[in-house]
């Protein structure tokens, strides 16, 4: 299996994958890894005219040559590599600096690594800035307008990569435990579920908001031993906000986890609703019926009382229990 990996500088992919190489055992393969960025300087290494790393993105064309050389050396490790082998290419689609959007290299590299999936690994921008202060060269580029653009661009141009290789395509956030996408590369059989649950409404409920949000993480980790789990808390945008941000900027942060969350639904077989409260919440019923417009099954924990709308949900049950037992005798 072939791995476009993309993501934004300062979303956590080399560690993530890291942690996701830690949990293959000698059953299978070790993710084979090769940076892009770390093989354009090989490159310009090897050819006695060595750029520095804060200067890649200073080299106008020579940054798209560097690029298409780069993929060039690392498609053909990757052809002699065994044939079950798990090899995962990092790269950047797009990059954002001085206000300005650059390609992260040539299409023509994507047609010649021929990818069987694309995943984008994000993760929430308080998190992503946290890291790029440390760095010396994007620390004065990382204001959240910027970083929130970039995010964006980063999942719709690797999407489109995607689409035009005809391969599957997934947004991991760097928050999800690494068995997911360890299950995406090793397991692709599973299925695939977005659980989607009322965390404002249960908040709450300070009376109960405790036992329900213990029930949920029980609930998270069984769904996770025997299907791939897709969740919408592990990006916080809207819980962590970064200091000095813009009612603008917290609007578009709202925005882009709703288009987020049914992104989530899209590459999900099917919707878990875990929904304890009988307060309503609009963000649930908006995820239930934008499952139901694309043909997705909604199974459903309702507590009893709740004004769902029930013609969302294809299978309701009285306790968690009774969840995953009939998600299991699907």
């Amino acid at each position: 299996m072939i791995v476009l990996c993309t993501g934004t500088s300062g979303s956590g992919q080399r560690e993530y994958l890291q942690k996701v190489a830690d949990l293959v055992g000698e059953d299978h393969i070790k993710p084979r890894v090769y940076d892009i960025g770390d093989k354009m300087q090989q490159v310009a290494q090897d050819s006695g005219r060595p750029i520095p790393d804060v200067k890649l993105l200073d080299i106008g064309p020579v940054q798209e040559l560097l690029s298409g050389w780069a993929f060039e050396r690392v498609n053909s490790e990757i052809r002699s590599c065994p044939d079950d082998a798990v090899s995962i290419v990092v790269a950047h689609a797009c990059f954002r600096r001085r206000n300005i959007l650059y390609p992260g290299f040539p299409v023509a590299c994507v047609k010649l690594l021929d990818p069987d999936v694309v995943i984008t690994i994000v993760d929430d921008i308080a998190s992503v800035r946290a890291r790029l202060n440390q760095h010396r060269v994007w620390s004065m580029w990382c204001q959240p307008t910027d970083l929130s653009c970039w995010r964006e661009e980063e999942i719709l141009v690797s999407l489109i990569l995607a689409r035009f290789q005809q391969a599957a395509y997934y947004v991991i956030p760097q928050a999800e435990p690494p068995i997911t996408l360890y299950n995406l590369l090793y397991h692709a059989g599973m299925k695939k579920i977005y659980l989607s649950y009322p965390i404002t409404n249960i908040m709450r409920d300070q009376e109960k908001s405790e036992s329900y949000l213990t029930e949920l993480d029980k609930l998270k980790d069984t769904l996770r031993q025997h299907f791939i789990v897709f969740d919408p808390l592990s990006i916080k945008d809207l819980q962590i906000v970064p200091e000095n941000t813009d009612e603008s900027v917290e609007q578009a942060l709202a925005g882009q986890t709703v288009a987020r969350d049914y992104m989530f639904v899209d590459q999900s077989d099917l919707v878990v609703v875990y929904y304890p409260v009988q307060e309503r919440s609009l963000g649930v019923a908006a995820e239930m019926r934008h499952a139901k417009q694309f043909g997705k099954t909604v199974h459903a924990f309702v507590e009893e009382g709740s004004p769902f709308l029930g013609e969302f949900i294809d299978r309701k049950y009285g306790s968690t229990d009774d969840l995953i037992t009939g998600l299991l005798n699907q």
